[in-house]
């Protein structure tokens, strides 16, 4: 039998047992392969001893994972590791260490609590979560490489089997499948949805469970200051898609294991979303980016490679500061697991639901509205860093995602050789926000207006004249004839330029905790 893994663990060693002495747990040959699920439902233990009465510890190296008892120092599970990437996965639960089967990763030294079904988790000022015991699961078949399907059966099923969850499967066949599927059938016997794909596979069951949340609850989402109501199933993101912007940004890894536990230990995440209307009709949902401009044409015309030539666009954007927010886009201080803002935002929150009536706001706006014009190469819209593998800090690395606040950056006209050390800046470890061209602001709402308006009569442009006119009138170089760029929310091509865009603060919850804190980033701060 092998023994445990060398590795540093702040653990106590398992409890001695005087030589002859009768083995309590009394193990036999083919608990080993017995074990994992009872490990994970929160059954028996194998001498017959109900698990909070037994110490159990596991630990974990890079190739296995090994539980061991306390009690009678001997090995239980031998199994391939299920949490080598899983990197402080329910660190801050309040329990006693020994009345949980744990685990420790080996890079962290982290105690990862694997529950029964069911049990209330808390810690870091969150709601009490649960584990889930029925989801519903989407696969998208053809995002990124192709390897959905396959991701899922081989790197995700087995783990949720061990942990006692049922499923079931839908394998999308088309586009918006998972959108209309989530308003048609009866989301109540589920405990959370799943969603195996990339950032557009997310987005589709975004709409659904916002959709239908809204639907069921009497909100009319053309509405553009209307209240919406949170959903209370949870989202999952098994990521396979090319970049997993979403993962990346409140997992910190796009690993699907990593993303399966924390589905698994019921870790919940709220996370906020921007509505984006025109004419008091809703376009979209947005949770990462709202580009104009650059990361517009990108997306628009990238096969016809328009985005080389570097477009300036006259536009005019009205917004209102998000004053009940403590920091600022600059401040490099990233939203972190159990983050101070988010938690506090959520009190902002509850005081904001307290004066709303019959789905709308009690009162207008009363806060001033900033309005800036001129000459822009981009402009974006961020709710959370936007992080990814090949940009690790992302477009705005300070953006929290819980804060009811989107960070609004700027890019006014340069040169082509500023703006492409503006973008490589978004590679490295650099403030891309440090050049004289780029403006950015923390804003709750804001509101925009190309000076190339295809709809002449629209009610926007009539709201951005009073806003905008005396201010333009000092500027010539708005009245410019130009092109028109497109949106690009959350990488989806939105019809109209004029739109009105607001942050839902914790709209919707994720199956995940944040990204944690880093040693390097500590000392950096």
């Amino acid at each position: 039998m092998p023994g445990p893994p060398s590795v540093a663990v702040a653990a106590p060693p398992p409890a001695h047992r005087e030589q002859g002495a009768e083995d309590p747990c009394a193990h036999q040959p083919g608990w080993v392969a017995a074990l994992a699920p009872v490990l994970l439902e929160g059954g028996a233990h194998p001498g017959g001893l109900p698990f909070p009465s037994q110490a159990f510890v596991s630990v974990t190296n890079e190739e296995t994972i090994s539980v061991w008892c306390y009690t009678c120092a001997n090995l239980l599970l031998f199994l391939p590791a299920l949490c080598v990437f899983a990197r402080h996965l329910l660190s801050g639960l309040d329990a006693p260490l020994g009345q949980h089967v744990e685990a420790f990763c080996p890079r962290r030294t982290t105690v990862v609590p694997l529950l029964p079904p069911g049990t209330d988790l808390g810690g870091d000022g969150r709601k009490p979560a649960s584990r889930p015991k029925h989801l519903l699961v989407f696969i998208n078949p053809f995002g990124g490489k192709g390897q959905g399907k396959r991701i899922y059966e081989r790197k995700v099923a087995p783990l949720f089997t061990l942990a006692s969850i049922t499923t079931e499967i839908i394998v999308t066949e088309r586009a918006n499948q998972a959108k209309e599927s989530l308003y048609e059938i009866n989301i109540d016997k589920y405990d959370g949805i799943v969603c195996v794909g990339g950032d557009g596979m997310f987005s589709e069951v975004l709409h659904g469970l916002i959709g239908r949340t809204q639907r069921n609850a009497g909100v009319d989402q053309n509405q553009p200051r209307a209240a919406l109501v949170p959903s209370p199933l949870r989202i999952g993101i098994i990521p396979a898609g090319s970049t997993d912007c979403v993962c990346f940004s409140t997992v910190g890894t796009n690993d699907a294991e990593t993303s399966a536990l924390h589905i698994i230990v019921g870790d919940s995440l709220p996370m906020d979303v921007s509505s984006v209307h025109h004419n008091s009709t809703l376009l979209r949902y947005s949770v990462s980016l709202l580009g104009y401009g650059f990361y517009g044409d990108v997306i628009k015309d990238s096969e016809k490679k328009r985005w080389m030539g570097l477009i300036r666009y006259d536009f005019s954007v009205s917004f209102l500061p998000a004053r009940h927010t403590v920091g600022s886009p600059r401040d490099r201080k990233p939203c972190r697991a159990g983050c101070f803002v988010c938690r506090q935002s959520k009190q902002q929150l509850e005081e904001e639901q307290k004066r709303s009536l019959y789905g709308l706001e009690n009162t207008e706006e009363v806060e001033e509205w900033k309005v800036v014009c001129g000459k822009f190469l981009a402009i974006n819209a961020t709710n959370m860093s936007c992080a990814c593998p090949r940009s690790p800090q992302g477009l705005s690395p300070a953006a929290h995602l819980g804060d009811g606040s989107s960070d609004l950056i700027l890019i006014r006209k340069c040169s082509r050789f500023n703006f492409l050390r503006f973008l490589v800046r978004h590679t490295n470890q650099y403030d891309q926000f440090d050049f004289a061209f780029v403006e950015v602001y923390r804003v709750r709402k804001f509101q925009f207006v190309s000076k190339h308006v295809e709809d002449e009569d629209s009610d926007l442009k009539e709201r951005g004249k009073t806003r905008f006119g005396q201010i333009c009138s000092n500027h010539p170089p708005c009245c410019c004839s130009v092109s028109n760029s497109s949106w690009n929310c959350d990488g989806e091509v939105l019809s109209s330029s004029a739109i009105e865009v607001r942050v839902h603060c914790q709209l919707v919850r994720l199956f995940a905790r944040g990204i944690e804190e880093n040693p390097k980033e500590e000392s950096q701060s």
